[in-house]
């Protein structure tokens, strides 16, 4: 055992961002929930296919190494594979190519390759306990802790006896405040190491801790959870079913979960906990973890406060608690464009006091990216809501901005077709239009627009109205059409005199006719 991976240390090094390589866009969510789904159909018809079925849940894996949902249909799969034999493949060679590489990845601490390599070993026996112990260190590492749970499981599982996978376990239960089963973990190491005196320490410091925590002092270190490993398999209702990082209050039972009381000496007044709204949502989950609100209201606090990596950790959480719900599905997508604003808007801000040629180069490469990231987002809302006219209208944008004005400009004539977005959609219409060389078209879609906007007395509406009147008296000025582009010219000035260079323009072919 000396040569398998040690756990980090509770207080080591942890990442503190999720890997880009582990953020699942729109576009790749809805392939790995295909592949997911095709795999579940392999493993309940009648003749089970049990190998195509790992070639599935392995893509999940890989691509979404956060999920416990895929990774626990990756596991079983392979476990009903080898008949719970605990042992695997008969062979010594499957699965043995990659080993070097993925022992060189765990020296170096490579915890994106251990979690890319790492399900190729598992096919050939899921007990494999180095394999696993490395995994769930990658875990750890980006506090993937529901997952490195899952993995220790498997491990355990293997040999309940195995002095090392039970330090292994009850320290990351301990990490996680999981108490009662971290102490169930160093109560089996005294029973095999009746002469080693840490079992005796650990389980007298985490007794200890479990009171403080039960009784309100604060909520255990960790903040996530997950299903604790166990030498007896869970029914499929205890799988996606975390278990609390932050144990419930022995307060009133109508006692709000934000107000507690804690004990007090006797005589004294009661001492009350106030609780932070992150804690009182992680008591909430912990309480409940099938309430999905509580995931979603969480994700708000940390974006509102910019802590993105901890927001995506909670919608990994989510997404295990609630697979296929649409609210997750949507909260998914506004953290990806809002990590993607926030990426932009962060090169656009080190551009503003480093004004290179290379930062300038970033902030085009993101704003790029920006409208990929949306183009991708809407594209998928648009599907999910066909008669819904303001993703279509998001898609034309995004398509204008990524210089795809032909397909743009279908999405924009089907979101015209709505009142709310008839005004907007057809002058973004025009402007796709004339990039095409249509010009009496876009012509006709600036002047449409403008009497559309010319009824909206809201703002949005007069500066729509005015920058519609702009845009077709320029056309017009260009396409020499010089009578219809005073006539547009003179409704702006009469409007705004001061709106950018229209009172210019008008001059101008005022020249023009009395030269005429």
């Amino acid at each position: 055992m000396s040569n398998e991976p040690q756990p980090v240390e509770s207080g080591g090094s942890v990442s503190e961002e999720i890997p880009p390589e582990h953020v699942v866009s729109p576009a790749l969510r809805k392939r790995l929930q295909q592949c997911f789904e095709h795999g579940r159909k392999l493993i309940t018809q009648e003749k089970r296919d049990h190998d195509y079925a790992n070639t599935m849940f392995a893509e999940c894996v890989v691509k979404d190494p956060n999920n416990l949902v895929y990774v626990e249909a990756f596991l079983d799969n392979l476990q009903h594979k080898y008949q719970q034999n605990k042992r695997g493949a008969r062979s010594l060679l499957g699965g043995s190519g990659g080993r070097g590489d993925f022992r060189k990845a765990v020296a170096r601490k490579d915890w994106v390759d251990v979690l890319r390599r790492g399900p190729e070993l598992l096919r050939t026996n899921p007990w494999d306990v180095s394999t696993l112990r490395a995994m769930a260190q990658a875990c750890e590492a980006f506090r993937y802790n529901e997952v490195e749970l899952r993995y220790l499981k498997n491990a355990l599982d293997a040999n309940p006896r195995d002095v090392d996978v039970n330090r292994h376990c009850a320290r990351s239960l301990s990490r996680m405040g999981q108490f009662d089963q971290a102490i169930a973990c160093w109560h089996r190491i005294e029973e095999l190491k009746p002469n080693d005196p840490e079992p005796s320490k650990q389980i007298a410091d985490l007794t200890i801790e479990r009171t403080r925590a039960r009784a309100g002092y604060g909520p255990p270190t960790s903040s996530r959870r997950g299903a604790a490993p166990s030498t007896k398999k869970t029914d499929d209702s205890e799988k996606t079913k975390t278990a609390a990082s932050v144990p419930k209050s022995h307060g009133a039972p109508n006692e709000p979960a934000h107000h507690r009381t804690a004990t007090s000496p006797r005589g004294a007044a009661p001492r009350e906990i106030t609780l932070t709204p992150i804690q009182r949502l992680e008591q909430a989950i912990a309480e409940d973890a099938t309430i999905v609100e509580n995931y979603l209201e969480l994700i708000d606090v940390y974006a509102a406060d910019r802590r993105l990596a901890e927001a995506e950790r909670v919608l990994h959480r989510a997404r295990s608690a609630a697979p296929g719900d649409l609210d997750v599905l949507r909260k998914g997508e506004e953290l990806v464009l809002l990590r993607a604003r926030h990426q932009l808007e962060v090169a656009s801000q080190r551009a503003e006091r480093e004004p290179t040629a290379d930062s300038r180069e970033l902030v085009d490469r993101f704003r790029e990216q920006m409208a990929r990231v949306e183009l991708e987002v809407y594209d998928a809302r648009s599907r999910r809501f066909p008669n819904e006219a303001e993703w279509k209208f998001r898609v034309g944008q995004s398509l204008k901005r990524l210089g795809n004005h032909r397909e743009a400009a279908e999405r924009f004539q089907q979101a015209r077709s709505d009142g709310r977005y008839a005004a907007e959609a057809t002058l973004e219409l025009g402007a796709c239009l004339q990039h095409l060389k249509q010009f009496v078209k876009a012509l006709h879609c600036y002047q449409r627009s403008a009497e559309k906007a010319a009824q909206d007395a809201s703002a949005d509406g007069t500066a729509l109205h005015k920058l519609a009147l702009y845009r077709a008296g320029s056309l017009a000025a260009a396409m020499r059409e010089w009578a219809t582009a005073e006539r547009v010219f003179k409704q702006l000035v009469a409007i705004d005199p001061a709106y950018k260079d229209a009172k210019t323009r008008l001059d101008k072919l005022a020249s023009i006719d009395d030269k005429g």
